[in-house]
């Protein structure tokens, strides 16, 4: 037998191990280790916290708490845009047509900040 004929047993053996583990754990989200689930994962699961200055907003733009429940639950973290090297960390989160900043410490989230897109509220 050489080499060539080891390496594709060696695969096959491999690819159906692999098959058997996905089907016996079809629930585990196997992607839980990105850093956006990490992060959206601390967003759901800690203390939630609307600045002050920020719920004339929200007002504003008729961003009502469901709205805000399923951003939560289903928003986008955006890396670029975030500040994650000073304390505490600053994140900017999409979803749908608004855009969410949040300040996040290890056990609370802060909405610091909401813009909706073609929507301009003042707010003093």
């Amino acid at each position: 037998m050489n080499f060539k004929q080891r390496l594709l047993r060696y695969l096959v053996g491999f690819l159906i191990g692999v098959l058997i583990v996905f089907m016996m754990f079809p629930e585990y989200d196997w992607l839980s280790w990105l850093p956006n689930k990490q992060v959206m994962k601390n967003v759901r699961e800690n203390q939630f916290y609307i600045a002050p200055e920020v719920d004339c907003k929200i007002k504003c733009m008729n961003i009502d708490s469901t709205s805000l429940q399923q951003a939560r639950l289903g928003g986008k973290i955006i890396f670029s845009k975030s500040d994650v090297k000073r304390i505490p960390k600053t994140y900017f989160m999409e979803y749908g047509d608004v855009n969410y900043t949040l300040e996040m410490t290890d056990s609370t989230v802060t909405l610091i900040d909401v813009m909706k897109l073609n929507v301009d509220c003042v707010c003093q």
